[in-house]
């Protein structure tokens, strides 16, 4: 077989499978997708186009497409479908008599009659069918059905029917006796017979003549509630005639009408739900109608208010964008919007809200809304706060700026600029616009107290004590300000502790400066006696330490201190004295007091002194104190290492954290050398972690797994390193520093 006659055999399949899977659609309604898998089928191998089934889709989804749609696109798409339908099977009169009808309702009658002709001149149920219509509107033309060829096909109850409407063609209308009920009630609906009419138009409901008939006597039922102005009742009836049939322009308008009024009234009466509902649809018939716009933004926003008022502030904000979409934006709903979004924690459309609501702002003063530029500038400022919130640093100090400029003087506004420049790494723009508000307030102290921060913060040590002027004149001010005392002392003692070893006099004076500023603190009194006892100053220094113990109360971390500078600077038989002292005006010392004194002696290098003091915590300690753990790790740090193993064991004995027990052997064990031992005690420790799910544990064991592969030399560096504060062998997590770059990537 032939390139060519392969090729033709694959098309023919491929049509065939198209016509399978139209036919699958077809089957469930699907009329869309079997009419393209047909046409593509027809596309591909023209006789295997189901022309007959294609048809009847085409004529399926026009009759769908007419009676279930209201929008004229939609109407006038389902008009074109049954045209179509027409066009692959002329000869079907069903087709054609459907599509009269659809053009019959639609008002033009001139398609209508054309349609209703063509069936009519075929045979069968739906030719005959097409005579009464026919002739109906022809006598709705204007024309005589009786003049017409098809009147001789009518049965003589159409024929009397059409005699009686031909009454309709010019007032008075007058029918005969034996003319429907429904023909009467249209009659004395047009002489203003009011309840007559509605009488006669019920009665027709209760025997029809035909459905259509029916769903004529619900519209007009409808007319005569919208005559009363009774909307809800005109609204339940023209709903009935659309869903039995009805699908004219004029009841489309009418029913719209009726919904826009029965929303005016309801919200009149203060029923913002059901006014809501009505004009909601309304707009369905009505799309660009402006008054009926305008009437159903209003409603968004009362709804949004009420919404608001009750707390439902994701509500109040769908309601008033709502609101924007339908109507003109103006300044109040953007301001509303905005709020609605900030209580709903959409910060980003708060600011973008925030940002509308400025745009929308009446310009002029008289306006009702019309705001000054103070107010203006806070709202900016509102919107640069909600783009922080939202974390769109960038575009907040932007609008910072464009508050700033609208209110020069508000000092608050622009302290929000200094911090939005401070968190986005820019201080020295920080400190030019703190610099501004001190030239318009040098006595403003939030700039004060942050010019010093942003100094501190700089970090440049040639300009490291212009911050204290910032603190003194804040004191100055306002002596009550414990900020600005706070982080003056603490300037005072990092200051002082960095020149205790070179310049002890300066130290002393610091700290000298500090006490001023906190009299009754402990830790700066014990630091100014060390620095005297440093100078040699004994009695002045030891009146000092005298007056810290005082202070220090059962603060164990001072009274820890003030044994260590009695150790540093005196003596050690000081040291046992202060300890002495403090053990007996304190009974109540925890064993806290011990470990942390402890931990000093490690740093100190204190090893003798340090099997001492751990002596007198297992003495002074409670019994059922588990201390054999803390103590077996404070001794792996000190050179006094090989003394850990007594306590770790302890640990383990006497039923204190097992795996922390294990951790703290390995570790020992590494430091002496003994890896086999050491991986051991690992696995232990692992086995407990892993059954306790405990996390922290299992991260310690990882990277202590990590030294198991070390090489000898490094890993004796690495167990050697005391980490104060930390477990041990294992220092606190440091992370990268992030801003390092920007910091001083613009200054090298």
């Amino acid at each position: 077989m032939g390139k060519r006659s392969k090729q033709k055999q694959s098309s023919a399949q491929s049509a065939d499978a198209l016509r399978l899977n139209g036919l699958q659609a077809f089957k469930i309604g699907d009329y869309t997708r079997a009419i393209e898998r047909w046409e593509k089928a027809g596309r591909q191998a023209p006789a295997k186009l189901p022309t007959e089934a294609l048809a009847e889709a085409y004529f399926r989804r026009g009759i769908q497409g007419f009676y279930r749609k209201s929008q004229s696109a939609d109407v006038q798409a389902a008009l074109k479908d049954l045209r179509r339908a027409i066009e692959l099977a002329p000869g079907e009169a069903r087709y054609h008599f459907h599509l009269g009808l659809a053009a019959h309702r639609q008002g033009d009658l001139e398609s209508a009659i054309a349609a209703y002709r063509s069936a009519h001149q075929r045979t069968g149920e739906f030719a005959s069918r097409a005579g009464y219509p026919l002739a109906l509107a022809l006598l709705q033309q204007g024309q005589d059905p009786a003049a017409d060829a098809v009147w001789a096909t009518l049965t003589p109850e159409e024929r009397a029917r059409l005699q009686d409407a031909t009454a309709f063609r010019r007032r008075p209308y007058t029918l005969s006796a034996h003319a429907p009920a429904f023909w009467h009630g249209l009659v004395a609906l047009d002489r203003g017979e009011l309840e007559t009419a509605r009488e006669l138009l019920q009665q027709t409901l209760m025997a029809p003549g035909s459905p259509m008939e029916a769903a004529l006597a619900h519209y007009y039922l409808g007319v005569l509630a919208a005559h009363a102005e009774d909307w809800p009742l005109a609204i339940e009836e023209w709903r009935t005639a659309a869903a039995a049939g009805v699908n004219t322009a004029h009841l489309r308008d009418n029913l719209a009408e009726a919904l826009q009024r029965f929303a005016e009234d309801t919200t009149q009466a203060g029923d913002i739900n059901s006014a809501l509902s009505a004009a909601e649809e309304a707009l369905q018939y009505r799309p660009t109608e402006k008054s009926l716009r305008e009437l159903l933004s209003y409603l968004y926003q009362r709804h949004g208010y009420q919404a608001a008022q009750a707390g439902q502030w994701s509500v109040a904000q769908r309601d008033w964008e709502k609101a924007t979409q339908v109507g003109e934006d103006s300044f109040r709903l953007a301001y509303n919007r905005a709020l609605a979004c900030e209580r709903a924690e959409d910060f980003l459309a708060a600011a973008e809200a925030w940002r509308e609501a400025l745009r929308r702002r009446p310009r002029r003063a008289d306006h009702p809304d019309a705001i000054s530029d103070a107010q203006v500038a806070r709202l900016w400022r509102r919107a640069a706060e909600a783009y922080v919130k939202a974390e769109e640093y960038d575009a907040a100090l932007q609008v910072y700026r464009t508050a700033v400029k609208w209110d020069p003087d508000n000092l608050e506004t622009r302290m929000m600029l200094v911090e939005g420049l401070l968190d986005d790494g820019r201080l020295w723009a920080a400190e030019n616009e703190l610099q501004r508000i001190l030239e318009k307030n040098p006595d403003y102290i939030p700039a004060l107290l942050k010019m010093a921060e942003a100094i501190v913060e700089g970090g440049y040590w040639w300009d490291i004590g212009l911050a204290e002027q910032y603190w003194l004149r804040a004191l100055q001010v306002d002596p009550q300000n414990e900020i600005a005392r706070s982080e003056l002392v603490n300037y005072y003692v990092e200051q002082a502790q960095f020149r205790i070893g070179m310049q002890p006099e300066v130290a002393a004076e610091l700290y000298d400066k500090a006490l001023r500023l906190q009299p009754d603190n402990a830790s700066i009194l014990a630091s100014l006696g060390g620095a005297h006892l440093h100078l040699k100053h004994t009695a002045e220094g030891q009146a000092y330490m005298k007056r810290a113990l005082e202070r220090a109360g059962d603060n164990e971390e001072t009274l820890a201190f003030i044994c260590e500078i009695q150790l540093a600077e005196v003596s050690e038989a000081q040291f046992w004295s202060t300890l002495e002292e403090i053990e007996g005006s304190r009974p109540s010392i925890s064993s806290g007091f011990y470990i942390q004194l402890a931990q000093r002696l490690i740093l100190m290098g204190k090893s003798a002194l340090l099997q001492k003091v751990i002596e007198r915590v297992t003495f002074k300690a409670p019994s059922k104190t588990p201390l054999n753990l803390t103590i077996g790790n404070l001794l792996l740090n000190s050179p006094a290492y090989t003394e850990a193993q007594v306590y770790l064991e302890r640990a383990l004995s006497a039923g204190e954290p097992a795996a922390e027990a294990h951790l703290g052997l390995m570790l020992l064990a590494l430091r002496q050398g003994k890896t086999t031992e050491a991986r051991k005690h690992w696995r232990e420790a692992d086995k407990i972690a892993r059954r306790e799910q405990d996390p922290d544990l299992l991260g310690k064991l990882a990277r202590a797994r990590e030294l198991l592969d070390i090489p000898p030399a490094l890993l004796n560096m690495l167990l050697t390193m005391p980490f104060p504060g930390g477990d041990s062998f294992f220092p606190p997590d440091f992370p990268p520093d992030e801003d390092f770059d920007e910091d001083f990537g613009g200054d090298f």
